[in-house]
This record gives C-alpha cells, structure tokens and sequence, in this order.
C-alpha cells in the first residue's frame, strides 16, 4: 500500500483538487479503493499499482510538472519532526552564518536541521538534544516550539560504503572535506531528503540558506562528487 501526495503537492503549486480534476479530466478520488469517499486526505491510500491507476497518476503528475515517483510515499515511514529553525531564523533577520556565530553550532549541522525531518531518536542523543539546546537558545524560543510533524524520508545515502571504498573511516572524511564528524554522521546514518540535500536553499533569494556563499561548499560537493551526484554547487 502506499498514501498519495496528490492534493499535498497540488496545493503546494496553488492548485486544488477541483481544479487539477478539471485539468486531468478525471476526479482523484478514482485512484483510491473503490467506494470510500469523504475527505481525500483521510483515504488517500492505493492497496495495489495497476497499469490503470499508474496511467491516471501519470496523468496527474503531467499536469502538476512533477515526477508521478513524487506522488506516492509509503504507508510505513517513521514518524519524524521538522524543526522550524529556518522560518524562526528569519523572522529574526538571522543569517546561517549569525545564528551558527551565536549558538556555536556548525552550520552545516544548522543547514541539516533546517531542511531535514529529523528522527525522534536521533534527536534524544544527547550530542543533539546540545546542538538543538544551543540553537533554540539563540532564537529565544524553546526547542519544543520548533518542533512540527513530519514524515521521515526513505532514503539513507550510501556514504560509509563509498568511505570504506576509498579505505578511509568516516572521521577521516570529515577531516578531508573539513566538516564536522557529527555533520558526517547524521549525513551517513539518518535518512535524508535529497532534493533539499542538494538545494540546500529553500528559495533563490533566500538569505539564511545560501549555500554557495558558504565556506562548507566545497565540503558538500565532495559528498556529492563521492556519491556521483551532481549539485547546483558543482556546476
């Protein structure tokens, strides 16, 4: 089984149900299990992939200028948080920059918080229960307040195998491409949405996030040059 992001990405483009219906020439609901109805989001599940309901979420995906891989998510993923650093950051007038000046925290591990779903057992080791301490401090809230659901992602990048291929351990990583073991680790062991991985900066104009006038840059496209992905800091 798996749960469709259909009405979710569509409303992230500023577009409703109805009037991707309209664009698509079919209702959403057809994709879900025959005879439920009510609020798509409280069944928006397929038990199965069929050549049918795959052309429909093509279909979809044509109209939304998206992947129709980006349309689907597991049923299974571990529940996670997003920790709003960014949005508090700014509504401060915040840099990366300033805000790892006055918390002490890298701002690589700020720039992995600030676009990452975080695990709930990651964040209840101790070394990041101090990091996210730190840096809810300098926001003047707490760090429950930062804090919102979100679904972790699925993907865990394959750094240690590509470590261990070069004969070196990922603290010996971290030295060579001069960023923090710990950034290494959450990079090698926690899941990561790779998408946000490689942008690194929600928006063009965004001042907190802009990774190519970071000095962690070069750091970030070892990583991505490693794993034989190409990043817009690459190029």
């Amino acid at each position: 089984m798996v749960k469709l992001r259909i009405q979710e990405i569509a409303e992230s483009k500023g577009i409703s149900l109805e009037e991707l219906d309209q664009l698509t020439g079919f209702t959403t609901q057809i994709l879900t299990k025959p005879g439920i109805s009510g609020n798509f989001l409280e069944s928006s599940n397929i038990e199965n992939i069929t050549p049918e309901n795959a052309a429909n979420l093509r279909k979809k995906a044509d109209k939304l200028g998206v992947s129709v891989l980006d349309l689907i998510s597991s049923t299974n993923r571990k529940s996670a948080v997003k920790l709003k650093i960014l949005e508090t950051a700014k509504n401060q007038n915040l840099s990366l920059q300033e805000l790892s000046n006055q918390s002490g925290v890298h701002p690589a591990i700020i720039a992995f918080y600030s676009t990452q779903a975080i695990s709930r057992e990651k964040l209840t080791e101790p070394r990041f229960q101090e990091y996210l301490s730190q840096i809810s401090s300098s926001l003047n809230t707490s760090t429950e307040e930062l804090q919102v659901l979100a679904d972790l992602p699925g993907t865990k990048l394959l750094i240690e195998d590509k470590a261990k291929e070069k004969g070196i351990t990922l603290p010996e990583m971290a030295v060579l491409i001069n960023l923090p073991n710990d950034f290494i680790d959450l990079m090698a062991t926690h899941p990561v949405d790779i998408d946000k991985l490689l942008s690194l900066s929600i928006e063009e104009s965004d001042k907190f996030l802009s990774i190519k006038e970071e000095k962690y840059c070069k750091g970030i496209c070892s990583i991505c040059c490693l794993l034989s992905i190409q990043c817009d800091s690459c190029k």
